[in-house]
């Protein structure tokens, strides 16, 4: 094989590179996504299923979409790949972060997404171990906030915060929601969520959103110097 072939050869589950050939050859693929780079070896993830992945992942992202547009200086994707160091490039099912000019922990990268953003999702069906045993290290060591994680046979999902530099679950009130820290007025009511109950979860999210400490965040953000 020659050096041509080997930097544009598609990616292999299991592989050991650096992160600079995981980006020449994952630039090779266009349209191919699920693949990441951690600890320096490739993951790659299977045919994604519509009950399992697809449907919770469209229930999370859909909240986490509807906080970014009433939060002027939030951004979010779903999904999106985060270039954190020479041997990590995951893509998260969903990132949400404070812009870099409202003083975010992330920056921009070559139009990637690089550094620490302050929440990553990930819907967990065939990945609950690569998303608890490998990925949940790396968040922790990057300094990513809050972390959750839709285990989606186990019928669980846990919203992970960073204290003292490890992960602690985030403690639901009476209800059984949970209220992040990064995000003020991020509100998300887990039983309705695994129940796929949409209008009280999406009921809980307005509340949240109608807070006075949302209306204090968002002015927060206002007044970040760009």
């Amino acid at each position: 094989m020659n050096p041509t072939e080997q930097l544009t050869r598609p990616l292999q589950d299991g592989e050991r590179i650096s992160r600079d050939e995981f980006d020449r050859r994952a630039e090779a693929m266009p349209g191919v996504r699920g693949i990441e780079l951690i600890e320096g070896v490739v993951h790659v993830t299977p045919r994604i299923r519509f009950f399992g992945h697809s449907n919770e992942h469209g229930m999370l992202t859909t909240i986490l979409g509807m906080y970014r547009f009433a939060t002027p200086g939030v951004r979010f994707g779903p999904p999106a790949s985060i270039r954190l160091d020479p041997a990590n490039a995951p893509e998260p099912d969903a990132v949400l972060f404070i812009d870099p000019s409202r003083g975010g922990g992330a920056r921009y990268d070559g139009g990637y997404l690089a550094g620490s953003p302050e929440l990553v999702a990930e819907v967990a069906f065939t990945t609950t171990a690569r998303d608890l045993n490998l990925k949940m290290p790396v968040y922790e060591h990057h300094g990513i906030r809050e972390y959750v994680v839709w285990r989606v046979e186990d019928g669980e999902l846990d919203w992970f915060a960073l204290r003292d530099g490890c992960y602690q679950l985030l403690a639901a009130d009476a209800g059984g929601v949970v209220r992040s820290e990064a995000f003020p007025g991020l509100r998300l009511d887990i039983p309705a969520m695994l129940a796929d109950v949409p209008t009280k979860v999406e009921a809980v999210l307005r509340e949240g959103l109608a807070s006075p400490e949302h209306a204090a965040f968002v002015v927060k953000l206002q007044q970040a110097k760009p």
